[in-house]
């Protein structure tokens, strides 16, 4: 069954630790290139004043590279000033992907 908390992939934590708040007001967006099997993927978005629950928003990963930007502002108003954790992913539902990702840039 689908547990939503499950996912598999890659997390930057741009604090002193892992899930230290950082301040990224500076920063407006997440830009990556990703390409992948046509299946949904998640950007989930970890802020110190939301709690332990992420904002989330999803892309389409196609077989060609393809441009992602995500705002912080789409995520739920967020300015970037308490970030703990970026984490894009596969999941929740259990089974295999394939999802490539380069070029992450904070801009």
């Amino acid at each position: 069954p689908v547990f939503q908390a499950a996912w598999a992939g890659a997390m930057f934590s741009p604090g002193e630790r892992p899930f230290a708040a950082a301040d990224l007001s500076a920063k407006r967006e997440l830009r990556f290139l990703a390409r992948g099997d046509g299946g949904t993927y998640r950007v989930m978005l970890f802020a110190e004043h939301r709690g332990q629950m992420p904002l989330v928003r999803t892309f389409v990963a196609g077989p060609e590279w393809a441009e992602h930007v995500f705002p912080f502002s789409a995520f739920g108003g967020i300015d970037g000033r308490d970030v703990m954790a970026i984490i894009v992913a596969g999941g929740p539902a259990p089974g295999s992907f394939r999802l490539l990702v380069d070029d992450v840039r904070l801009r």
